[in-house]
């Protein structure tokens, strides 16, 4: 799913988060970013979750404590302060987490939603997101999380938001960004399911 134009060039901080399910073990699968010679991305890789954030000699990578866990909804949070790169699973910041040692290389495309983006014309994509269902997705323009939390069972917009896709659309190729931003996304080979909380 593209979401409308959104770009990150690191000039602030950024949370990305999202609820999620996965029903396989997922290989290089990215969640939310525009990671592709820079960027980030939110992903699953390895059987672990991750959070990478690119500088100028390449990717700097959180990962998960923990193998991901099938069949459960669970949060994720990465967390750019515009220096470290912290991943949050279920409110709790994992032990592996890396310090940029230049400055954020961005990368000038759209931000993506269960896939990542082709080096090529930029708008076909590669390596779509599979056995996974993406019950919402938020960015801030903030540092969200510092140390251990309880997620909240929905997330929510303030004045922090940059982006809050709830996905509560059912039907149809769009998603309704809910931030009051106005960067609602097109969506392409996905499929509604109608998902519970846990």
């Amino acid at each position: 799913m593209r979401d409308g134009n959104l770009r990150y060039d690191g000039s602030h901080p950024l949370t990305a988060e999202t609820y999620i399910r996965v029903y396989d073990r997922l290989s290089n699968r990215t969640i939310l970013g525009n990671a592709l010679n820079g960027g980030f991305h939110l992903s699953a890789d390895e059987g672990h979750w991750r959070f990478a954030v690119a500088d100028q000699a390449g990717f700097k990578v959180a990962d998960s404590n923990l193998p991901i866990a099938l069949n459960q909804r669970v949060h994720l949070a990465g967390v750019f302060d515009g220096k470290q790169v912290r991943l949050f699973v279920n409110g709790h910041l994992q032990q592996d987490w890396r310090r940029l040692r230049s400055v954020h290389k961005a990368r000038g495309a759209d931000i993506l939603v269960g896939a990542n983006p082709n080096d090529g014309d930029g708008r076909t994509f590669y390596k779509p997101l599979e056995a996974a269902d993406v019950d919402c997705v938020r960015l801030s323009r903030s540092v969200r999380y510092t140390e251990d939390f309880t997620p909240p069972d929905r997330l929510a917009a303030d004045d922090r938001t940059m982006l809050l896709f709830q996905f509560d659309e059912g039907e149809g190729t769009h998603a309704t960004d809910t931030s009051g931003s106005n960067f609602h996304g097109v969506i392409d080979s996905a499929e509604w399911i109608r998902m519970g909380i846990e």
